[in-house]
């Protein structure tokens, strides 16, 4: 699923994800649990405000985020 992503600067020229939207809902990231990089994209596990944990990938080609992975509860 495509996503819109609020982001900052990160390591290696890829953006780090600061919040991201759901729909209309603003999920703010309280942390980047993970992260690994590929010739072409990035993926971010993070933990959420929202108690969950996601896994975003950005796609350095066509500037997109996606929704990759979804994990009920961080604990």
């Amino acid at each position: 699923m495509t996503i819109r992503v609020e982001c900052r600067d990160g390591d290696r020229d890829a953006p780090e994800p600061h919040a991201f939207w759901l729909g209309v809902r603003r999920v703010a990231v309280l942390r980047i649990v993970d992260r690994w990089f590929g010739p072409a994209q990035c993926w971010f596990r993070v933990e959420a405000d929202d108690g969950h944990l996601y896994v975003l990938r950005w796609d350095e080609a066509t500037q997109d985020w996606e929704l990759a992975a979804f994990t009920t509860g961080t604990g």
